[in-house]
């Protein structure tokens, strides 16, 4: 059985206990998600989104570029564990600072997270409900994404396409039973608000704020599916390093303009 029970306490993106013996994986080495490099001499990376509305806090490991957290106003508070070694373990989600979410990561051999174990937390329990497999290509980029019910049946199968600059562009979603679906992303040439945290794409898997994290080497402009139309399109004002200032979020009738706020890394 491919899932663990956990004892103790996700964070986006692995613990280690399984209840019918699922053996424990030591992470190795990890081997980062394809990231462009920065042509610049100092990373440059988003610490906060602010709108009239909403306000998004951005943190990360202690003089590291390493996604920690995102915290909205809501009260909303996306997590990423870490173990002693600094590698990502788990995400989890905290709602009014209560956890409801939590997820166990597992790495293949070559210490990619392969295995994301999935928990709903209410108060001293934990349930287990399901666990997603991912896989990558070539390029070390995540290809493929499967998501799983507590009793291995599967739920939801994804296809990632990148283009050359290796932008996500294409997301192919087959459940079962069910029509197949399409969508499709574009991009700007600018850099992405994201260009300089390296597991955004990972932490982008179980967040909420996908519009943030798609953009890494450019930055997001549209996600529409193909047999609906609907998604959302994102615009961009940039400062003096290409990197985008004020971000315009359309979806649904609903318009957002959030202005970013960077913080610099030698």
């Amino acid at each position: 059985m491919n899932f663990v029970v956990k004892t103790t306490v996700f964070a986006l993106t692995v613990i280690i206990f399984w209840e019918t013996g699922c053996r424990k994986i030591t992470p190795s080495e990890e081997k980062p998600i394809v990231v462009p490099t920065v042509n610049n001499n100092q990373l440059f990376i988003p610490v906060k989104l602010e709108s009239p509305k909403q306000q998004i806090q951005l943190k990360y490991l202690e003089n590291s570029n390493m996604l920690l957290s995102a915290e909205d106003n809501t009260g909303r508070k996306e997590l990423i564990k870490y173990n002693k070694n600094k590698l990502a373990s788990g995400f989890e989600i905290y709602e009014n600072n209560q956890i409801v979410y939590s997820s166990d990561y597992f790495r293949d051999a070559g210490g990619r997270v392969n295995t994301i174990n999935q928990f709903k937390i209410s108060g001293p329990a934990f349930t287990p409900i399901g666990h997603l497999s991912i896989g990558y290509d070539s390029g070390n980029r995540i290809s493929e994404v499967s998501t799983f019910d507590l009793h291995d049946r599967l739920l939801e199968h994804k296809i990632y396409t990148y283009d050359q600059q290796d932008n996500l562009i294409r997301t192919e979603i087959e459940k079962p039973s069910l029509k197949s679906e399409t969508c499709i992303c574009t991009y700007d040439q600018k850099k992405g608000l994201c260009n300089a945290v390296p597991n955004a794409l990972l932490f982008n898997l179980e967040s909420q704020y996908k519009f943030l994290f798609y953009s890494v080497t450019g930055n997001l402009l549209s996600k529409t599916a193909i047999s609906t139309d609907k998604g959302y399109t994102c615009s961009y004002a940039y400062n003096s390093q290409n990197y985008p200032s004020k971000q315009t979020l359309m979806e649904g009738g609903l318009t957002t303009t959030f202005t970013l706020t960077y913080k610099t890394l030698p």
